[in-house]
Formats: structure tokens, C-alpha cells, sequence
């Protein structure tokens, strides 16, 4: 059964004196969170409805799914979804935009003092708008010119250096035991019009000749230093997967799905999903 969507509440504590039998009174905790941040295809773009299709509130119904406590109504048992996620967005603007509100909702969650209300899980995909209009952009003339080189060089440099900062900000505010899952990009360019772009695409995804480390290699190796698992999606998403025609960047209904369950293999499931403030 579909939850409905769920809405980030921070609750300041009053700090007023009272009788410690009052303390039965106190507000319950918040629940436990799993924060989304990314692009447009964290997003949802290209599921119909994007709310509900999304690999992101796909992946959170298996998560909800899969908590064997209370029938995730007791409480501690439930869940929430906090979607950041931005269409467009690239490392340099989730740094400004997105990452500020997720390390609140890190400090604000484990400054509490029960795991009940941690963040439990983030998931992240980002880099590929950094690349995609800048590259194809610089090599569509001529993708063997100097210009298209450089290019790809500068572009790959910028993602490593932001991707580095974002999750090492992540990590240390989510501390060691908090999952962090990041994907890396499966080519969408054979579904598109932009096809004849599809070799370089790859290039520029996985390295190779005078690309010596590419997008998903970087993602790869910054996953490894602050560790985090890593969704591979490129084995996944065929053809039929993408939306296609003049969308040369998304996934459709089936190949969210099938993101959604590449992040699942990865993640730890039973630290995730419970019992409320398992580590």
C-alpha cells in the first residue's frame, strides 16, 4: 500500500521547568529519516507520477516495507522520506542548496538524545549535468579537438574535487555508522537524439584512452574514502529504460525501478529498516 509522502518537522524543545512527572507528556520522537539528495533523476523526472514512480519514494516503500515493528506504527517504527533532490542541480549547486539543509537535519537528529529519530539513510546521485551540457557542447564540432580535451578534463576535475567535499561533510556529520549510498550513471544517450554521441558519452563515464578517470571512477574512488556503497546502474538501464526522443538524460518508470533496486542490493537492509535504532 502506497504511504503518503512525508514532510520534515524540527521541533525546538521549550526549555521550561517542569515537574519530572510531567515527562510522560513530552512530544514522542521524531521518526527516522532517509534523506534523499541529487538531480533531476533523484528528482523523479521521467516517472509518471514522479511522486510515486521516483526511484527515490520506490526505494523508500521497500525500505517502509521491509520495518517489522508495529507494522511501522508503533512508535519508532516509521520511516520518513526528506527529498532535497533538484532538477538541474550539479555538485556546485547541491553544495549551496541542498547540502546546508541536509548537515541541519544530520546535527539537529543526533543532537537528540534517542537513535529513534536518526537518519538512517542518504542516498545520492549527482555529477552528470556537471559533464553532459558542457561536454557535448565543447565536442559535438569535433570530439577528438584539443577543445573538446580540455574540456572534459576541467569538467571531471570540478566533479572530483566537489564530490570529495560533499560526502566528506556528509560522513562527518552522519558519523560512522549512518549508510550512505551513492549511484553512479548508466549512458542515456543510445535512446536519444544525441545516439551518435554515445562513445563518448562512455568515454566520459568510464574512462579510457585520453580520459584516464572517468565520472563513475571518481564517484567510485570517493565512495571508497568515506565509506559509502555504491549503486551501479549502468549493468541496468537499457533502451527500454530510458524515456528517450529528445530526452537525453532520464529514466522511465521501469528504469527507476530498476535503480531503486540497485540501491537496495547495496544497502545494509536490516540496519536500515530496523528494529528503530539498530546500528
Amino acid at each position: 500500500m502506497r504511504r503518503g509522502r512525508r514532510v520534515l518537522v524540527l521541533v525546538a524543545g521549550l526549555g521550561l521547568a517542569v515537574p519530572v512527572a510531567s515527562t510522560a507528556a513530552a512530544a514522542p520522537p521524531e521518526p527516522a529519516v532517509y534523506l534523499a539528495l541529487g538531480d533531476s533523476v533523484a528528482a523523479g523526472v521521467g516517472a509518471v507520477p514522479s511522486d510515486e514512480n521516483g526511484y527515490v519514494p520506490v526505494l523508500h516503500d521497500t525500505l517502509v516495507d521491509g520495518r517489522e515493528c508495529g507494522q511501522g506504527t508503533a512508535l519508532g517504527c516509521r520511516l520518513d522520506l526528506i527529498n532535497l533532490a533538484q532538477p538541474g542541480a550539479t555538485t556546485t549547486t547541491l553544495i549551496s542548496e541542498q547540502l546546508p539543509a541536509a548537515l541541519d537535519l544530520l546535527a539537529a537528529r543526533e543532537a537528540t538524545p534517542t537513535p529513534v529519530d536518526d537518519v538512517q539513510l542518504i542516498t545520492l546521485d549527482i555529477g552528470g549535468n556537471d559533464v553532459f551540457n558542457p561536454v557535448i557542447t565543447a565536442c559535438a564540432p569535433d570530439p577528438q579537438s584539443a577543445g573538446c580535451a580540455s574540456t572534459i578534463a576541467a569538467r571531471l576535475s570540478l566533479v572530483a574535487a566537489n564530490y570529495e567535499r560533499i560526502l566528506s561533510a556528509l560522513r562527518a556529520a552522519a558519523g560512522p555508522d549512518t549508510t550512505i549510498a551513492v549511484m553512479t550513471y548508466y549512458n542515456p544517450l543510445g535512446a536519444c537524439r544525441l545516439a551518435a554521441f554515445a562513445p563518448l558519452a562512455q568515454l566520459v563515464l568510464e574512462g579510457g584512452g585520453p580520459v584516464p578517470v572517468g565520472l563513475n571512477d571518481i564517484i567510485r574512488a570517493s565512495a571508497a574514502a568515506y565509506g559509502a556503497v555504491v549503486a551501479e546502474t549502468a549493468a541496468l538501464i537499457g533502451p527500454e529504460d530510458l524515456v528517450g526522443g529528445t530526452d537525453c538524460l532520464h529514466p522511465d518508470n521501469s528504469g527507476h525501478a530498476d535503480i531503486a533496486a540497485a540501491f537496495a542490493a547495496v544497502i545494509d537492509l536490516d540496519r536500515v529498516t530496523g528494529p528503530p535504532g539498530r546500528r
